[in-house]
């Protein structure tokens, strides 16, 4: 599954978005000299800033607020209607590591906690000393209500389509928008697409793994009869081959019906979440896996809760565990987790079990906490570009272990803070001095170098 350098194929086909029809204008003699920045030129510039945030989900969220309460002038955008990613379109599902140990990992996380929290009981509710079961409605909102407290701007509905890079420096972002192409130009950048997608069309290094199954894509849903929801029937899987062997249920916050999380697409064999066809038929067949589900809870369940399950809502798009990631200056490694490495560039850490998806093909075992160090979130060629979230760089196991919300939020506020740093004093993301970004940090009490490393939850 590696990948051809999405700007190496543009530049040697003239192919692009814009591009084609630039290069007939110019001949095929000039194709080789068109670059994509000289093609976006003409675009309309929809926003000049500080620093672009380009996804919406935890790692962007934490992001966006950590720059602009460094005063930068802060622009989050995102492809849904709605900010969360995965924690809102997974209709339920719950947010680990927001308090490791029940203590609060900064004052910025706590800020989002404390506005859910504002709401009332309905809103969420704990799930244990870490974890927290949102009602999503009104996570959606909290978000909304914290980017306006510390005064980060957002856009929903728009598409980050290309990167804008000059001399090697990512200089801005094409976004697809209801008025067609448009450029967003910053002195910093964080993808947070989950994807490294802006890594990706900016020519960065990215690759996906290769040798064996990546983590599985999960498409969410609610059902009534929480309480006494169970899969007990048996025989179900002959008749409906799509069924999961692995659900994990819980009730949502304020609701009187479950959210079902489970292995997904482990049981349509190895499917990646970048390859159009492979999407869709993911996709697709979750959509089918859902209905086969209440069928056979209906047919085969042992009891009246089973026999009368209603299918009260889905998720919007499947959640992906594994696709695309960064290879960055530095890659996280089994050491790394095993070991709970300290690193002196630091900006975030990990905690929590390994997750290829409820009864994968591997169990959290003997992982510590783990440092997410600053290079882990550089690109290695490519500058002006800060990753964060799911995708940094991260060989396949570490990649999934500790990936919890709450990990991506921490991360997340470690590059907005960085690119905030950088945006502010001028310079390359690369260039900055990491000690300021870890003073910041401290000042927000994030603890970069908790004593006890062992423990998860």
């Amino acid at each position: 599954m590696n990948n051809l350098s999405r700007r190496h194929m543009m530049q040697q086909a003239g192919l692009g978005l814009g591009l084609a029809g630039a290069t007939t204008m110019l001949g095929p003699s000039r194709v080789d000299a068109v670059t994509p920045s000289q093609v976006y030129a003409s675009l309309p510039v929809l926003d000049e800033i500080d620093v672009l945030v380009c996804g919406g989900g935890a790692a962007g969220i934490g992001a966006g607020m950590a720059a602009a309460q460094q005063g930068a002038r802060t622009l989050v955008i995102e492809n849904c209607t709605f900010f969360g990613g995965v924690i809102s379109w997974m209709v339920g599902m719950e947010m680990n590591q927001m308090r490791p140990k029940g203590m609060p990992r900064s004052d910025t996380i706590e800020r989002l906690i404390k506005q859910m929290e504002s709401y009332g009981p309905q809103s969420m509710r704990f799930l244990n000393k870490h974890a927290i079961i949102p009602n999503v409605e009104y996570f959606k909102v909290a978000v909304l209500d914290c980017f306006d407290a510390v005064n980060c701007d957002y856009l929903v509905g728009l598409r980050a389509a290309d990167a804008i890079v000059e001399d090697n420096v990512v200089k801005g972002v094409v976004v697809a928008t209801r008025q067609g192409l448009m450029r967003i130009n910053a002195q910093s950048i964080v993808d947070c697409t989950g994807d490294a997608d802006i890594a990706h069309y900016a020519g960065a290094e990215t690759w996906i793994y290769d040798e064996g199954m990546l983590g599985a894509m999960t498409l969410g849903s609610n059902y009534n009869h929480w309480q006494k929801l169970r899969k007990t029937f048996a025989g179900g899987r002959d008749k409906y081959p799509l069924l999961p062997k692995v659900d994990i249920i819980r009730q949502v916050a304020g609701c009187d019906f479950s959210f079902l999380n489970n292995e997904g697409s482990l049981v349509l064999g190895n499917r990646c979440a970048v390859d159009l066809k492979q999407r869709t038929e993911t996709e697709t067949q979750l959509s089918r896996q859902l209905v086969q589900n209440v069928r056979a809870m209906r047919e085969f369940g042992d009891t009246d809760e089973l026999k009368n399950a209603e299918l009260v809502g889905a998720a919007q798009q499947v959640a992906t565990r594994e696709s695309r990631r960064l290879h960055g200056e530095y890659t996280l490694t089994m050491a790394d987790i095993e070991s709970g490495t300290t690193h002196p560039d630091t900006v975030a850490w990990r905690t929590g079990g390994i997750d290829v998806g409820p009864g994968g093909l591997y169990k959290p075992n003997g992982m510590n906490l783990f440092d997410i160090p600053y290079r882990s979130l550089l690109p290695i060629k490519v500058d002006g570009l800060i990753v964060a979230g799911r995708c940094i760089s991260a060989d396949h196991i570490p990649s999934l272990s500790g990936k919890s919300i709450g990990n991506q939020f921490a991360a997340g506020q470690g590059a907005g803070t960085a690119a905030a740093v950088a945006a502010k004093r001028g310079v390359l993301p690369r260039k900055i001095d990491v000690g300021e970004v870890q003073a910041i940090l401290a000042k927000d009490n994030v603890d970069l170098f908790p004593a006890n490393r062992s423990t998860r939850a």
